[in-house]
């Protein structure tokens, strides 16, 4: 079965429904999916990120043992 074909089927089914409970439930779900698509950040990683982006940009170097001893901090 294509995703267009699914797609059809759920959409019709939903339009079939007039349990206000049930819609609610699938709306629930669908917005919870769009969440989980976003990672935020913590002040850490930020701080780690800028530091690679400064270390990228002046062509540093970093060394494998530095970077698992910094990996092993965090865990």
């Amino acid at each position: 079965m294509q995703t267009t074909e699914l797609q059809n089927i759920i959409i019709r089914k939903v339009l079939e429904t007039d349990d206000i409970s049930l819609l609610e439930k699938i709306q629930d779900f669908l917005n919870s999916l769009k969440e989980k698509k976003t990672y935020k950040l913590s002040p850490s990683e930020r701080k780690i990120i800028e530091e690679r982006e400064i270390h990228y940009k002046t062509e540093k170097k970093i060394s494998n043992e530095d970077v698992f001893k910094e990996i092993e901090e965090m865990l």
